[in-house]
């Protein structure tokens, strides 16, 4: 629309009339469209555009149409084509002929017993002296068969419930009545008649099908609601009240509470500061770091090549391979593919037009920046290639976890033992510490490990187990960690819900941490076939992390009814916690919590595997045969667990080292009386604070002070706290606006000087 027209458009141009429904209504022309509308409705554009338009950017204001051309001509389509469908659309029918039509085509399946019992005699002698008896024998017919329905849904229903359930547990949900109800072809207003009655949001539910019995907790759900959608989430390296601070025009045009509730409603995805943990060291470096310098490099051999030859990279520009890498996320490919188009032009030069035609010293300079470039870039994108690589070799290795840990690849005869150490558990915990609780916890900590267990049952499948061995011994090295594993298989061993003589296989799996991934925990002398499956470098992430994260939740809930004060403390919390949980959520698999001590003194027998052959930091995946199906130690090298061939590792032999003294496990130590478990002063007893008051009790103060403050003073103090928070925000507020008042007057007068 071109600007003569808009104007023109913008006032509202009168017609005679225009009859909508058979009445006859002032009109006015739409400022878009320039089709006629209703004088009556509000704004200035017609239904048809202004619905298009509100589909198209939300609730924005209108005026952007206009600075917006391609998206005022696709609204503009967009409402011819509604109006199109709109004019062209059948009128539709009212009264009783709309709703006996809606009634035929309901109940096609009885219309050949209509048609008999009509064509009798005795029926067409009543219909010629009674003009509504074929409507009435259609309608009972119609409702004779849908009690048949009924009844048959019903039936079905009542099939699915169980023959026993608990008392206190409803057999059937009125969701389920109403979904067997709604699937009978009967009008919402003959149900109400009958006495049924049936809103329009119970017959939603009903026909979205049953839900799960599990009672739900926390918010509603957003990943799988219609009306939202899944994006990315970009996180402000301040807070949002903090960037209204800062911003003059924002806290000039509006209010706190506003923006508030703006960036609530039209920016939900922009979220305050978030501080990540645990992530990948290599992963980091891989993306703020390594990937932002090969670009600034190759951004900046590009410049030095274009200087001698401004079309150097047409042809690469132009392709479509790198048309598509540009438009990916993976900037890799297109910096692999930059440094192999340049290799290509530098050794294709001789037979190169274009750079025939440039002068000795221009083509001199171009060959050393492609040199330059090359050499640059070669390193950049081999760096790359091997962290790209790590995040390769995460990824396979997860996926082979996920595949075993969802039974896909686990056979029937194996079990899955995934495992982990647990950060340590720091001590006294309580609801109230003290500060000798405080300074004991940097000295006294407990060791927690967890495993996640896929074990045989009698019936040929498996079922899922969760450990958590609690021990006060804190060496987390190869030793203590084969120690743990073989606690955890006896465990497994004497659970009920398990099969153990069904084992043939046992298949561990853990991170890479150096007390799993060692020559020392290689050594198996189970009867069975071991493979181990290691996860990448900083990505051991797995169903044991979600039992440290119910761990925490269950400490947070266990101090403030008990404090834990030693290992039989902890113990119990955890059996608690695991009870709790089952009995919140009885499709939970089950939680064994035991203790784990070793004794004082280490095992003094320890063995390694000597292999000259196999470096152990360059594998993910061993496999190892148990020792009655081949003499001596057989070990098959996988490298990754997706790859079935491997090769064997030889020679190999297990060395055993008998240490002559005694090692101590590593413990926690204290030197300091345990306040925490002393029991408190008895009467007539003195200490220290009698001692002192003894001795101050003299000096009296000149008013009477109470030992605790009141419920009036916390309130004082509590009111007294908000209102500085206040002022300081009101004077944060008048300072910014009176900085940005005086840049403005600054540079308002630095402009009239130059005028």
């Amino acid at each position: 629309m071109t600007p003569e027209k808009a104007a023109a458009a913008a006032v509202p141009e009168e017609k005679p009339k225009l009859n909508f429904g058979g009445k006859t209504e002032r009109v006015a022309t739409c400022r878009l469209c320039e089709e006629a509308r209703t004088w009556a409705q509000k704004g200035s554009f017609c239904e048809y555009c202004t619905g298009a338009f509100r589909r198209a950017t939300g609730h924005q204001r209108l005026h952007i149409l206009f600075e917006d051309q391609h998206l005022a001509e696709s609204v503009r389509q967009e409402s011819k084509t509604k109006r199109a469908e709109a004019e062209n659309a059948s009128p539709p029918k009212k009264g009783l002929e709309k709703k006996l039509e809606e009634f035929l085509r309901r109940f096609e399946e009885v219309l050949p017993q209509q048609r008999r019992i009509v064509a009798n005699e005795v029926v067409e002698e009543l219909t010629a002296n009674c003009s509504d008896l074929r409507l009435i024998l259609q309608r009972d017919a119609a409702q004779d068969t849908a009690c048949g329905l009924l009844l048959e849904q019903l039936g079905k229903l009542r099939a699915t419930v169980p023959a026993s359930t608990n008392l206190d547990v409803p057999v059937i949900t009125l969701t389920q009545l109403d979904s067997a109800v709604t699937k009978v072809p009967l009008p919402q207003e003959a149900l109400t008649a009958a006495g049924y009655t049936l809103t329009k949001h119970s017959a939603a539910a009903a026909a979205e099908g049953p839900k799960s019995q599990q009672r739900k907790r926390g918010r509603r759900t957003k990943v799988n609601s219609r009306n939202k959608k899944m994006v990315v989430a970009q996180h402000l390296r301040k807070k949002r009240y903090r960037v209204f601070l800062e911003e003059p025009e924002l806290h000039e045009s509006m209010s706190w509470s506003t923006f508030h509730s703006i960036m609530k409603r039209h920016f939900p995805h922009v979220k305050n500061p978030m501080r990540q943990t645990d992530i990948c060291e290599h992963c980091k470096h891989l993306e703020r770091h390594l990937l932002p310098a090969a670009q600034r490099a190759l951004a900046k051999h590009r410049l030095e090549i274009e200087e001698f030859s401004q079309q150097y990279f047409h042809p690469f520009d132009s392709s479509p391979a790198t048309i598509e890498n540009k438009e990916k996320t993976d900037k890799f490919p297109l910096l692999a593919t930059s440094l192999a188009f340049v290799q290509q032009q530098n050794f294709n030069a001789a037979n190169s037009r274009e750079r025939q035609a440039l002068g000795l010293a221009t083509r001199l300079a171009l060959h050393s920046a492609e040199a330059s470039a090359i050499h640059t870039l070669k390193g950049h994108v081999e760096l790359l290639e091997a962290y790209r690589w790590h995040q390769t070799s995460a990824r396979r290795q997860e996926a082979a976890l996920e595949q075993l840990a969802s039974g896909e690849s686990l056979p029937a005869s194996a079990v899955l033992l995934q495992m982990d150490f647990k950060e340590n558990v720091r001590y006294p915990l309580s609801a109230q510490e003290t500060g000798d609780e405080w300074h004991a916890q940097n000295k006294l900590s407990l060791t927690v490990f967890g495993v996640f267990a896929r074990v045989p049952t009698r019936t040929g499948t498996h079922v899922d187990v969760y450990l958590l061995l609690v021990s006060e011994v804190l060496d987390h090295d190869a030793q203590a960690a084969n120690m743990l594993v073989n606690e955890a298989i006896a465990l497994l061993r004497r659970h009920p819900g398990t099969h153990w003589p069904a084992v043939k296989k046992l298949i561990l799996a853990s991170d890479v941490g150096p007390h799993f991934r060692s020559y020392e925990n290689a050594v198996k002398v189970l009867n069975v076939e071991v493979e181990v499956l290691y996860l990448a470098e900083h990505h051991g992430k797995g169903a044991c992390d979600r039992l440290f994260a119910w761990t925490r939740m269950w400490v947070s809930r266990f101090i403030q009814k008990h404090p834990i004060y030693n290992l039989r403390d902890l113990t119990q919390c955890y059996r608690e916690g695991a009870a709790s949980r089952i009995a919140d959520d009885p499709t939970t698999p089950a939680i064994l919590v035991s203790n784990f001590d070793p004794g004082r003194f280490r095992p003094t027998k320890r063995s390694f595997l000597s292999a000259a052959t196999l470096k152990i930091s360059r594998t993910y995946s061993l496999v190892a045969l148990d020792r009655h199906a081949a003499p001596g130690v057989r070990i098959v090298n996988h490298v990754f667990t997706d790859l079935r061939q491997g090769s064997r590792v030889l020679p190999c032999h297990v060395d055993e080292v008998v240490s002559e003294e005694k090692v101590e496990w590593r413990r926690g130590y204290y030197d300091k009386p345990r306040s925490w478990e002393q029991a408190g002063p008895e009467p007539g007893d003195v200490n220290h604070v009698t001692r002192r008051f003894a001795a101050q009790k003299t000096f009296l103060p000149d008013r009477e002070v109470a030992p605790k403050r009141s419920l009036e003073e916390k309130m004082s103090a509590k009111a007294k706290q908000l209102s500085k928070h206040a002022a300081k925000k009101k004077r944060e507020l008048a300072e910014g606006s009176s900085s940005s008042a005086s840049s403005s007057s600054s540079s308002s007068s630095t402009s009239s000087e130059k005028a």
